[in-house]
């Protein structure tokens, strides 16, 4: 293989091949997406990778989203018997922010 670009492989040839063993990210978006890799370079210009013990503005924002969604507890679902209360799912996503 010498490239790929969204569901096909392209051997050194230039033949182009149908990725029938892509991975799960590689199913839902392809191989060398634009928009991805335009995600992918904009957050790697910031920085590569940190612990998730670091509070990453990206997971503040999308866990503050999710908690707009679900604040009414009839669309939350959770996978055991503890309160499902919004409180508690606040705490369950890890969210830390200083209010």
């Amino acid at each position: 293989m010498a490239r790929a670009e969204r569901q096909f492989i392209y051997d050194a040839a230039g033949k182009r091949y149908l990725d029938f063993f892509a991975g799960i990210v590689t199913v839902g978006v392809g191989h060398c997406h634009p928009k991805l890799i335009e995600a992918a370079t904009k957050q790697m210009n910031k920085y590569w990778h940190v612990s998730s013990y670091y509070l990453q503005d990206a997971v503040r924002d999308y866990a503050e989203k999710l908690l707009e969604y679900f604040k009414d507890d009839k669309h939350l679902s959770v996978r055991n018997n503890e309160n499902k209360s919004y409180e508690k799912f606040k705490s369950r996503l890890g969210l830390l922010v200083c209010e």
